[in-house]
């Protein structure tokens, strides 16, 4: 029986060495990957240096022929004639007959016809204003014959046809209205506030605007006031003429107020 000496080192164990086409195969590899990184640095690189360039003419490029008489380079104008869809309509240019027979230039004729034409247009501008005037007494005598009928304006006659006041006039009132106020703006731009602010029709807004300060009398006590202070903050549909709707509060009964008459006048006036 053979005895194992610990000091001395067992024999190694050969390995098997590695066929030549594996490493023929990874050398082959590597040089393949090597060529495709080498590729893509240089597109990135061309295409880096390539970016923006300016177009790049050579010397040897012939510049496009000049049309005959005409300076190389130079602008040359085209006739508007000949890009209308009928060369030969455009040709034709329209003389006042009156112009040919009298040998008088077209800039004499307008200056005459515009000074012929200068009465008429002042006569229409006067019976323009006239008429304007007319509606405005009108409408004044309106108020002042429903005041001594004592029966108010008609609120269904539009706002256009109703004509405009003074503004330093009083208005009798065909139609007092009240609604809620629900915190928002009004067509004057501010925030609506219970017996406060009203809507006028668009004839009475025209005549004080937005923002004025005026008075309320009502015919008949509502919610016990009959004079209220308030102010313009919104107006209505251009159907309603000499009509004022009062804001009040949400826990009011607006429906139960009705409707009623009354006048408005500016503060400091009545």
């Amino acid at each position: 029986m053979m005895r194992c000496d610990p000091d001395v080192a067992p024999h190694p164990v050969p390995t098997r060495a590695a066929p030549w086409g594996d490493a023929l195969m990874g050398r082959l590899l590597d040089v393949v990957l090597f060529a495709g990184l080498a590729l893509v640095a240089g597109g990135i690189v061309w295409t880096l240096f390539t970016m923006n360039a300016p177009d790049v003419r050579t010397r040897d490029a012939a510049p496009p022929p000049a049309e005959d008489g005409a300076t190389p380079g130079a602008v040359v104008p085209v006739d508007p004639r000949d890009l209308a869809p009928d060369a030969d309509a455009t040709d034709v240019v329209p003389v006042a007959p009156d112009a040919l027979a009298g040998g008088e230039s077209d800039a004499e004729g307008d200056s005459e016809a515009d000074a012929e034409a200068a009465p008429e247009v002042d006569a229409v501008n006067e019976a323009e204003n006239e008429a304007d005037a007319g509606g405005d007494a009108e409408a004044a005598e309106g108020d002042a014959e429903a005041d001594a009928d004592g029966a108010g304006p008609d609120p269904t006659v539009p706002a256009a046809e109703a004509g405009t006041p003074a503004a330093d006039d009083a208005v009798t009132l065909g139609r007092v209205g009240y609604t809620y106020v629900t915190g928002g703006a009004g067509a004057c731009g501010v925030t609506l506030e219970a017996w406060r602010h009203v809507a006028v029709s668009r004839e009475l807004l025209e005549a004080y605007g937005c923002g004025a300060e005026l008075v309320l009398t009502l015919d008949a006590p509502v919610a016990g006031r009959e004079r209220v202070e308030v102010i313009v903050g919104d107006t209505m549909n251009e159907a309603w003429s000499r009509t004022v709707n009062v804001y009040v509060g949400e826990d009011e009964p607006a429906l139960e107020y009705g409707l009623g008459t009354g006048r408005l006048a500016p503060a400091g006036t009545d």
